[in-house]
């Protein structure tokens, strides 16, 4: 599992900690992380419930393509969402409420 994909399960745990964040939620995330070793995981959010899952297991509301890397950085705030997307560094398909509601999800990593 690529170091992002312990961050997403790390952040899944925080999220289903506060899971009043995810009520009356459905929404599928899926991350494409481009580099020497791509991997594709998905962060499904279900009703007051969230799991990651690594490749594709459904249809994404929200996919987001960036190097593993830079979602580090965006993971642990030294990357801005917008800054990263407004640099290339992600781009977003789908949903884009979806995709800045994350940020969301990202602070309560961060606060862990």
């Amino acid at each position: 599992m690529l170091e992002a994909g312990r961050i997403l399960q790390q952040m899944n745990e925080a999220i289903n900690e506060k899971s009043s964040i995810i009520k009356d939620m459905d929404a599928v995330y899926q991350f494409n992380f481009k580099n020497s070793d791509s991997a594709t995981y998905q962060l499904v959010i279900r009703e007051e419930n969230s799991f990651v899952i690594e490749g594709i297991a459904e249809k994404a509301d929200c996919t987001l393509h960036m190097k593993t890397e830079h979602f580090i950085y965006l993971a642990t705030g030294k990357l801005s969402g917008t800054k990263a997307f407004l640099s290339g560094k992600l781009k977003v398909e789908g949903d884009m409420r979806l995709a800045i509601r994350l940020q969301d999800f990202i602070s309560l990593y961060n606060k862990q």
